[in-house]
């Protein structure tokens, strides 16, 4: 699946520790821990993407696997 066809979210993340809105710190590829996002993978794209945030008040580190689009509709 092309690069392209995941979605990188535009929702950011509020902080679960003091409900501070956290800040998108890196995207990482990763490796899948699921069939599912293992189906997703291509030759080209071997991985998942997985977003990280950081909380500016409390220091709170966060993630969240992307999905790809085609499964978001």
């Amino acid at each position: 699946m092309p690069v392209a066809d995941w979605a990188m979210s535009a929702a950011g993340m509020v902080c679960p520790k003091c409900g501070t809105p956290m800040n998108h710190q890196a995207d990482k590829l990763v490796y899948p821990l699921t069939r599912a996002e293992a189906a997703s993978m291509t030759a080209a794209f071997d991985g998942v993407l997985e977003e990280v945030f950081a909380c500016p008040n409390c220091g709170w580190i966060e993630s969240r696997r992307t999905t790809p689009v085609s499964e978001q509709r």
